[in-house]
């Protein structure tokens, strides 16, 4: 996953439904970062990322709604 260090803006990661399993997947990427068999593990990979880039998570609902967002933009 290539990301540009001089981007001020900083990177949302998306956890979302994928077939059997659930995705992360950074804005603007065109594959996931990673695919997983449930919500949690997704939930807890993609803060882990965030949290090392100063970015955010976005949690959706199986139907695609957003239900929760997370920003670790100021505690990096």
């Amino acid at each position: 996953m290539a990301e540009s260090k001089n981007n001020k803006e900083a990177t949302i990661y998306h956890v979302t439904p994928k077939g059997l399993g659930w995705q992360v997947k950074g804005v603007g990427n065109s594959r996931p970062t990673k695919i997983v068999k449930t919500q949690k593990e997704a939930i807890e990979l993609a803060n882990e990322i965030a949290k090392k880039r100063g970015g955010s998570v976005l949690i959706h609902k199986t139907t695609g709604r957003v239900r929760d967002s997370i920003s670790y933009k100021d505690k990096k």
